[in-house]
């Protein structure tokens, strides 16, 4: 069994190989005018932004493939952020395939705007501008992971897929991800067909058998990122270079001292880890590649912006409301911060959605005792014009979801609490989120949250 089991699955990737070498091939025979193939899939859902199924339009469309993975049939989430040119007729575009972490999992679309190209490009409009390239980005269930084959396998159908109905540049095609998908960049890269990639970048990536990449690599360049204090991740990243070198791959290591978990947040936000992807494409040498010693200092020297002001500002405020709490995609309408009073309570912290679609996130970490009773307790508001929906999540998993506004809150204010006991004795990760519902005096006030444990 275990050997047909294997003939099975070398069948299901030639067969892969073929499909994307065969699509490639037409769509580059058609001209980048042609129109969209015709296809007996069923085509994706509509971006909430998009009027179309095949988006052409600048920004980032919120969509669905699709597929089956093992036994399941699923209805893929994926991200595509479309660059603001290109609907210049006929120009092809460089793709970049980014894949999350094991904490943005989900199917819903929210956890690739946490980290991440198309998250940062949503929070800062000016590397929006400046990143020339189609940004493919997926988003599996909780229980699968990038790095399983067949999951690999199913982003090769999605790339398949996108590059039959965008303009894609196959000679400037690339891959990254971080934490999970880190090792799930070295996953894609061992399964798509050979000379997919121009370039792939693994950041916090946990290593794979290097035998399975090497046929893989061949004229593809490889940039590993990792912080010089993530324990097993660091000594991985090391593992994976030396393995490589010594199999004569063109790679590179930018290690940073003293980072931990999370190097991905000194680089994905930098117009020049972009343009470091740009210096390669199959077939030909790479040109003006910066050295070791600027890609490590990419990670110290960026200067600081105004929307980085404005994030440091709001971590320290929040800092003093809810300590050891993280604060993400906070828009700056409303005033978001610290009110010293608003309503009936005093000091009361305001967030903001990002946008029409994307919630203001709070999160932690937290360790829920294994004995007694622990419940999260939190006091909301909304604006006395507006309402907004808030969402709890508890390792990736919804706890509740309610509409915050004049008809649901007593004088302004809800007072819930949430039973977490069913985590004791773990590790837990939490999110409150402030979720826009119609754009209108969206803002959440938050005038307490609390965990709170009883015997």
């Amino acid at each position: 069994m275990r050997h047909a089991h294997s003939i099975a699955r070398v069948v299901q990737l030639l067969c892969t190989a073929l499909a994307l070498t065969l699509l490639v091939a037409a769509a580059s025979a058609q001209g980048p005018d042609a129109p969209p193939p015709k296809s007996d899939k069923p085509a994706p859902r509509q971006a909430a932004e998009s009027t179309e199924p095949f988006p052409q339009a600048p920004g980032h469309h919120r969509l669905h493939f699709p597929v089956r993975i093992g036994e399941r049939q699923l209805d893929l989430p994926y991200v595509l952020s479309v660059p603001k040119n290109y609907q210049q007729p006929r120009q092809k575009k460089p793709l970049l395939i980014f894949l999350v972490g094991a904490g943005e999992r989900g199917n819903d679309h929210q956890g690739i705007f946490v980290h991440g190209p198309s998250a940062e490009m949503q929070r800062n409009r000016e590397l929006e501008d400046q990143v020339d390239m189609l940004v493919l980005s997926p988003q599996i269930p909780g229980d699968l992971s990038f790095d399983q084959p067949e999951v690999a396998g199913a982003i090769v159908q999605l790339m398949v897929h996108v590059a039959g109905h965008w303009r894609i540049d196959t000679t400037r095609v690339y891959a990254t991800g971080l934490s999970m998908g880190g090792k799930g960049c070295w996953q894609l890269a061992a399964t798509a067909p050979p000379r997919t990639f121009a370039a792939i970048v693994p950041i916090c990536a946990r290593a794979l058998d290097s035998e399975q990449l090497i046929p893989s690599l061949a004229g593809t360049a490889v940039w590993i990122i990792s912080g010089g204090a993530d324990g097993d991740f660091t000594t991985d990243a090391r593992k994976m270079t030396e393995a490589l070198r010594n199999r004569k791959v063109d790679v590179t290591h930018t290690e940073v001292p003293n980072e931990g978990h999370g190097v991905w947040l000194k680089y994905y936000p930098r117009i020049e880890f972009y343009d470091w992807l740009l210096c390669h494409q199959r077939g030909k040498p790479a040109r003006a590649r910066p050295s070791d010693e600027q890609l490590l200092k990419m990670a110290t020297a960026a200067p600081e912006s105004g929307a980085d002001r404005f994030n440091r500002h709001l971590t320290e405020e929040l800092g003093k409301f809810l300590p050891y709490w993280q604060i993400l995609n906070c828009g700056r309408d409303m005033e978001p911060g610290m009110r010293d009073r608003f309503g009936s309570r005093t000091k009361v912290f305001v967030t903001h959605p990002l946008n029409g679609e994307t919630p203001c996130v709070l999160m932690t970490t937290a360790a829920i005792p294994a004995k007694g009773k622990t419940s999260l307790r939190l006091i909301v508001g909304h604006h006395p014009e507006g309402d907004w929906d808030l969402i709890v999540r508890a390792d990736g998993h919804e706890l509740l979801r309610q509409n915050i506004g004049k008809d649901t809150a007593r004088n302004g204010w809800r007072d819930i609490s949430i039973d977490l006991t069913s985590y004791a004795g773990k590790d837990v990760r939490l999110e409150l989120l402030n979720q826009p519902t119609g754009w209108s005096y969206e803002a959440g006030y938050w005038g307490a949250v609390v965990i709170r444990t009883t015997p």
